[in-house]
């Protein structure tokens, strides 16, 4: 079957419900005069915690019809994705539009559309999820898996979890002093 205009959008960008799918690149490139020119996740968006918030994905649009318009709707800026047990709250949405030189923050609701051309770029980095539990309690190991897999960076690592990492290792003693120099934080 072959599906045009709405139902071929529809299709695309909601197969499994709003806010929720993760089309393939080759399906949205097949299908659509889009380009994919990047797609992966976000270091250091999760929100901390003893049980880190899974990390935002980012993918970068670029139109290669002649002109569309667009739309967009999003949430969780205003109010970050919640954390639970003394974790951190996650990231909100990031929605950037370049055209050209111009590079503008779009609100989370374009209720009007904005008229595209071949070349304009679409940059979104989705909602974080919020970390669970006091991230000073999260296993040095973990972090430090987090930190090779390019999930948190080493200042993240060393703010957020009080983990230090040198030379690819974590650093048992800067660790424990640098841990114990934080306040306790209060039963949830």
């Amino acid at each position: 079957m072959q599906l045009t205009g709405y139902q071929l959008l529809h299709e695309l960008l909601y197969p499994t419900g709003a806010n929720q799918s993760n089309v393939p690149i080759e399906m949205i490139e097949a299908n659509l005069p889009l380009r994919i020119r990047r797609y992966g996740l976000a270091a250091d968006t999760g929100g901390a915690g003893r049980f880190r918030g899974g990390s935002s994905l980012i993918r970068e649009y670029e139109l290669l019809a002649e002109s569309a318009v667009f739309s967009l709707r999003s949430d969780k800026r205003a109010h970050p994705p919640h954390a639970l047990a003394g974790g951190e709250p996650g990231q909100g949405p990031i929605n950037l539009l370049r055209q050209g030189k111009l590079e503008t923050t779009l609100p989370v609701l374009v209720t009007e559309g904005i008229a595209l051309k071949r070349g304009d770029i679409f940059h979104h980095v989705t909602p974080s999820g919020g970390g669970y539990g006091d991230p000073f309690t999260r296993d040095p190991a973990m972090v430090l898996d987090d930190v090779l897999e390019e999930k948190l960076s080493l200042g993240r690592a060393q703010a957020s979890y009080g983990v230090v990492i040198r030379d690819g290792h974590v650093d048992a003693t800067a660790t424990a002093l640098l841990r114990a120099q934080r306040p306790v934080a209060a039963p949830v």
